[in-house]
């Protein structure tokens, strides 16, 4: 039985060098799932290698996101499109031994630029979370962690003042911070759920009080009184759903708003399912916003959403 472990073992941690590797500069495929940078930091493969058809892949997603413009547009509501930059390009200090390809420098500032020359309004993260004086993503998950969703959400608030597209409704909000708890990333259970090694092997997970964000209803408004719905919506992935983002954004705003992003749903399956929704055309809201990670760009259109995107393309 204890030889058996033994092996069992050995053969858990083989898989574990496997797919937690740290990726030398002179080798450009590896069999892994996640690479080890600095100790006690995971990143995700996708971030770190280049697309051969990411050209084409950035086309066609930038034309989507121009159609669902043109979309909106006719219902009088004005994108704005929140781009998430690479963990790896904010915790670049944090990746020791793997390489981050300079063909992917400059996607960033072509993303923010395709959008303004469509007159489509895009506001750029990448000073904000740079400058926030502390790591703004979490150490074994893909997402940014509170500091950097709280500190994401001030500069949306700002970047909306400033245009005057800031909500016109008002809310209160009550904040709470829960005990300090571990926090076991994706990355992590991405390693674990290839390996079946459960907490072997792993870097210890982030340490959170996670913040608990509460609408209050305003003095004299019961919580069943008729009120007409948020006129800011936000649409876009799971940095909408994870580390409070969307809780920052209402209470930067200090309005309400409502969150129809999609954890997993790529870039297009919130807005699929927003645009499908009857209420935008009974109801629309005076602004959508938009997230999106940045390596999402060039990555491949499935054909589904590809032959989607045409269609509201027809309808122009």
């Amino acid at each position: 039985m204890r030889a058996r472990r033994l092996a069992t073992f050995a053969i858990a941690a083989a898989a574990a060098i496997v797919v937690l590797v740290a990726r030398p500069r002179h080798i450009v495929h590896l069999p892994a799932l996640v690479f080890q940078g600095c100790p006690g930091w995971l990143f995700l493969p996708l971030e770190l290698e280049v697309n051969p058809n990411r050209a084409a892949n950035f086309a066609a997603k930038i034309a989507a996101i121009d159609n669902v413009a043109h979309h909106l547009a006719r219902r009088h509501v004005t994108l704005v499109v929140v781009v998430v930059p690479d963990r790896s390009r904010v915790e670049a200090g944090r990746l020791c031994p793997l390489h981050r390809p300079p063909e992917l420098d400059g996607r960033y500032g072509a993303i923010i630029g395709s959008l303004e020359q469509l007159g489509i309004r895009a506001i750029d993260l990448r000073a904000p979370l740079q400058a926030a004086g502390a790591d703004t993503f979490y150490r074994t998950d893909t997402h940014w962690n509170e500091l950097g969703a709280r500190t994401a959400a001030e500069a949306v608030a700002a970047q909306l003042r400033e245009w005057g597209l800031a909500s016109r409704q008002r809310a209160e909000f009550r904040l709470s911070t829960k005990p300090p708890t571990e926090r076991v990333g994706d990355l992590v259970r991405l390693l674990n759920d290839f390996n079946g090694t459960g907490t072997l092997l792993r870097p210890p997970g982030d340490i959170e009080a996670a913040t608990v964000i509460e609408q209050v209803a305003p003095p004299g408004i019961g919580l069943l009184d008729d009120v007409p719905p948020p006129d800011t919506v936000l649409l876009g992935t799971s940095y909408s759903t994870v580390a409070n983002f969307a809780g920052f954004l209402a209470v930067a705003l200090g309005a309400p708003l409502d969150n129809r992003a999609k954890a997993g749903g790529a870039l297009l399956g919130a807005v699929r399912a927003y645009l499908a929704d009857p209420a935008l055309d009974k109801a629309p809201p005076r602004v959508v916003l938009w997230e999106m990670p940045e390596r999402i760009l060039d990555e491949p259109l499935p054909a589904a959403e590809r032959e989607w995107a045409q269609q509201l393309e027809s309808s122009r």
